[in-house]
């Protein structure tokens, strides 16, 4: 419905509850509020419209997502091969699918070649998960001998940087 993709644009986020009942946020814009009127006009139809559309985290958040809706919680993915890029988002889809929500999360794929490629998932996007999240970033962004590099702790016992002895 283009009433909806003007809304989006104008950043007025537009949600059904229960099947019946219209949420909106608006900014506070002129924009906004003639779009707001314009909603409240075209109410049912509008519900009628979220209605046929698929749930949370198909077309209408992608949409949103394209015209500068920011998601929740949002990632970038840089993966050297189609391998890494397969195993980053598996593991992304999975951290989601194990925590059921509402927010939107955005995945985002740059591949060597320029590239890029978009997943709309739906978790509950609270900290534990963003942290989780984070991790998948690192170990995908950082190549496996950066990561092994990073990953071997320094024995103290050792010494410093030169081989010395650290006087405690």
């Amino acid at each position: 419905m283009e009433l909806l993709e003007r809304c989006y644009g104008a950043g007025l986020k537009v949600s059904l509850a229960d099947g019946q009942k219209l949420n909106v946020s608006v900014p506070d814009t002129p924009e906004a509020e003639l779009l707001l009127e314009e909603l409240r006009a075209h109410k049912q139809e509008v519900i009628d419209c979220l209605r046929t559309l698929p749930p949370p985290g198909g077309h209408l958040l992608r949409l949103a997502v394209e015209l500068g809706l920011q998601p929740r919680c949002r990632c970038t993915l840089r993966p050297r091969t189609a391998e890494e890029a397969a195993s980053a988002v598996g593991a992304v889809t999975e951290l989601c699918s194990r925590n059921p929500g509402r927010d939107s999360v955005l995945v985002k794929v740059v591949r060597p070649d320029g590239s890029t490629e978009h997943h709309v998932l739906r978790a509950h996007a609270d900290r534990g998960v963003r942290k989780a999240m984070a991790m998948i970033v690192r170990d995908c962004n950082l190549g496996g001998p950066q990561r092994a590099a990073r990953e071997q702790a320094r024995d103290l016992s050792e010494g410093g940087r030169n081989g010395t002895p650290i006087q405690r």
